[in-house]
Formats: C-alpha cells, sequence, structure tokens
C-alpha cells in the first residue's frame, strides 16, 4: 500500500433597449435590429417570416418567432430576432457564417446587457452558454474545411485504414484539425501555482509523481492519467486549495478521470485505501461535486497522447519508440511549465526527441510529412524539444521523483528508460 503523502507535502509551500423597425417588400420582410448601447450603435440585418406566414425556404435564416412589438421594456426572451438553431441547420453550408455572426453580436449586446437594472441575469447567462454552444457546433463542423488533397510528396498515412470503421479515416483529418482548435481553448495560464497560498510547484510534482504509481497499481488506462493532471492543474488555477488537501485533490481527480475514461473505474473505496486513509469516502465524494461544479462539468480537453498517436502513425514508430514517447509525455506531467506548450506541440517534441534518441546520426529527424500532418515547423518543435530534454535528463538525475522511471524501466513497458539520453 503506497502511504498517504501528507508528511511529505507538509514540508514543501446607461440603459439598453432594442428597437426592431419592420420594412416589407413583396413576399418577404427583414427585420433591422438596433443593438443601442452607451458606446453606440450596430444594426443587425435579420430575415423574418413574410406576413402570410409561409413557410422556411432552404438556404434562408428566416426567424420563426413572432414579432415583438417593443415598448422600450426588458425583453424576456433574449433569443428573439435572431436565427433559430434548427433553422440554419437546414442548410449549414449557406448559413453558418451569417449564424455565427449574429450570434456573436447578440452575445456582446447581453454582455453589456448585465448592466441594466431591470434585466434577468440567470436568463442573460443561460442565453449567452447557449449561444456560445450554438457558435462552438457551427465552427467546428468540417463542411466548412473540405479534405485538403495532398502534395504528391506526401502519402496518405490513413489509405491503409480505409476498410476499417474503428480508424475512421474518413474524418480523422478534421478531428485532428478540430482538436488543434480545442487546445487552444482549454490551454492554463503557465504560472498559475503562483496564486496558490500554500501549494508550491515541487508539492504538485511530488502529488504527480506519486499518482504515476496509483495509476500502475490500478492498471489504468493512459488517458485517465493525463485527464487527472489536468483537473488537478484546472482546479488549482480556479480554487485555493489547501495543502492538506491536495492529496484529496489529487485522489478525487483521479476518481473522476477514471469514471470518465474507464469501462471499469476503481471505486471511491479504493481510494480511500490507496491515501491510507487519510480521507474518508464522504471526503472524497464531497470533493468530486466541489471539483465538478467549479469546473462546470467540463472534462473533455484535448490530451497531447492524443495527438501522439497520430503523429507516431506518421513517423512510422514501432512499439518501442510510441513507448519512449509516452515515457516523454508522463515524465513532462511532473513539470508545471509544460503549460508554456500546446500538447500537440509536447507531441511533436516527444517524437522528435526518440528519433533522436534511437536513429543514425544521419537521420532526417523532422520530415516533410511530419511538418505537413503537424503544422509546425522543425525550429519550432526542436524549440520545444530542447526544453522538454532538459527535462528529460533532470527527472531521470532526480533521487525523489522516481515512479516514471521506475514504470518504464520494467519489461512490460519496453524498459525505454534503458535508452541513453542525447543532447540536442
Amino acid at each position: 500500500m503506497i502511504s498517504s503523502m501528507n508528511g511529505v507535502l507538509h514540508r514543501e509551500n446607461s440603459n439598453d433597449a432594442i428597437t426592431r423597425t419592420k420594412s416589407t417588400n413583396n413576399s418577404n420582410s427583414s427585420i433591422n435590429t438596433s443593438l443601442s448601447t452607451s458606446t453606440g450603435s450596430v444594426r443587425v440585418p435579420l430575415t423574418d417570416r413574410t406576413n402570410n406566414n409561409e413557410g422556411h425556404g432552404r438556404g434562408s435564416l428566416r426567424n420563426s418567432s413572432k414579432n415583438i412589438k417593443s415598448q422600450g421594456k426588458p425583453v424576456a426572451n433574449y433569443e428573439e430576432g435572431i436565427p433559430k438553431f434548427e433553422d440554419v441547420m437546414i442548410n449549414v453550408k449557406e448559413n453558418k457564417e451569417q449564424a455565427v455572426s449574429l450570434y456573436r453580436l447578440r452575445i456582446e449586446f447581453l454582455k453589456d446587457r448585465k448592466n441594466h437594472e431591470h434585466a434577468d441575469l440567470v436568463v442573460i447567462q443561460k442565453t449567452i452558454k447557449r449561444l456560445e454552444s450554438y457558435i462552438t457546433s457551427l465552427t467546428s463542423m468540417y463542411l466548412s474545411s473540405p479534405m485538403k488533397e495532398l502534395p504528391a510528396s506526401i502519402q496518405d498515412i490513413d489509405e491503409a485504414d480505409s476498410t476499417d470503421p474503428q480508424s475512421v479515416s474518413e474524418y480523422v483529418v478534421h478531428i485532428h484539425d478540430y482538436l488543434l482548435q480545442r487546445e487552444l481553448v482549454s490551454l492554463l495560464p503557465q504560472n498559475f501555482i503562483e496564486k496558490q497560498s500554500e501549494v508550491t510547484e515541487r508539492m504538485r510534482s511530488i502529488l504527480m509523481d506519486w499518482l504515476v504509481e496509483v495509476h500502475r497499481m490500478f492498471k489504468l488506462l493512459p488517458e485517465t492519467l493525463f485527464l487527472t493532471g489536468y483537473i488537478i492543474d484546472a482546479y488549482l488555477y480556479r480554487e485555493q486549495v489547501s495543502r492538506d488537501n491536495l492529496q484529496l485533490l489529487g485522489v478525487t481527480a483521479m476518481l473522476i478521470a477514471s469514471k470518465y475514461e474507464e469501462i471499469y473505474a476503481p471505486e471511491c473505496n479504493d481510494f480511500v485505501y490507496i491515501s491510507d486513509g487519510a480521507y474518508t469516502k464522504r471526503q472524497i465524494l464531497d470533493m468530486e461535486n466541489v471539483i465538478l461544479t467549479k469546473l462546470g462539468f467540463k472534462l473533455t480537453t484535448p490530451l497531447s497522447l492524443q495527438f501522439l498517436r497520430r503523429y507516431s502513425k506518421v513517423a512510422g514508430s514501432d512499439y518501442s519508440i510510441h513507448t519512449l514517447c509516452k515515457y516523454i509525455l508522463e515524465t513532462m506531467l511532473l513539470d508545471m511549465n509544460m503549460h508554456a506548450y500546446q500538447p500537440s506541440l509536447l507531441a511533436c517534441s516527444s517524437v522528435y526527441i526518440a528519433r533522436k534518441m534511437t536513429s543514425p546520426s544521419n537521420t532526417k529527424l523532422w520530415d516533410e510529412s511530419l511538418h505537413y500532418y503537424t503544422s509546425y515547423p522543425e525550429e519550432k518543435v526542436k524549440e520545444c524539444a530542447k526544453y522538454v530534454n532538459q527535462r528529460l535528463m533532470a527527472t531521470r538525475a532526480s533521487t525523489t521523483l522516481r515512479a516514471v522511471e521506475k514504470k518504464y524501466s520494467l519489461a512490460k513497458f519496453g524498459q525505454v528508460t534503458s535508452i541513453q539520453l542525447v543532447d540536442l
């Protein structure tokens, strides 16, 4: 049984109004919505139903809501006058750009309207979140970014998997592009730990090192470990944590990540046992509620491991080299400064270092295919790889943070720690 970490951790430290004017032109009409604020006015043309209540035509953004005659009073339905999401979806390709623009204008208006003394803040906030979800859905659709034609010099790495439904080769490029977009939204500030009054960078590293060992003992999926790290850091960024509750945060984060990723997740009592009874089941469940509430139940985030699988395929890595890359990425979980780099760039750096460690000296480490499929030039990858390699050397020389080294020295993981480190 792994003993409690508490002993170790204790040693470380103007009113707004909506004006609508209606103009009729033969068979259709439009609503010009004026969003007046103290800093100016934005007029947004919106298409509405005709007076004879004709139905929706494909490719139009006609709003099916009833017209509201403004009398200078706040309007309860803050989505009035903009296209309904289901109407936009009738013809996404044609309607998407205009709808996204109108949704963004309405969000800006609602954020300003929060200061109105008669504003319904709850309804406004819900409307903003709903419009933001519409924007996310529309901007992430692959319909707007058709598959690029491969250059003659680039091999199609997905061609061999075209008959395998689990490889989703038809969509894999779009999935990767979407992950690249989402990782920019999920990035945390590099030095957010400095806002903590009791928890230090060193204490976080000790916690992650211990969780690597717990993860191995429970035989959990690699994604569970990486998601655990993200949950811990996302919570530390948003909330103060005492040193007494840092380990509680760690075990609860792994419990949440296990429920998210695993088919058979460890039970809460398993985490009570593994923490040597430092926390009760009730404390862990209460902490789970606090974490999920603070994160808004938003646990889906691009992980460096997800990018690595794609990039290892591009590089033609065998099992040993791919495992070496995972060893490098897990080592980076102990380092706070990993947040200075996108997960995709960290994955590229692990491939770059692993190829350097296992390839002949005359091998080109970053070829045209890797540049094409990752979108990163060699100069940027090498800059990040130099820092990652320094941390790798420091961790291997450490006498305290040994869990990752111990794990990857096992035959099950190809004993990749026996591969000699190199200078970049």
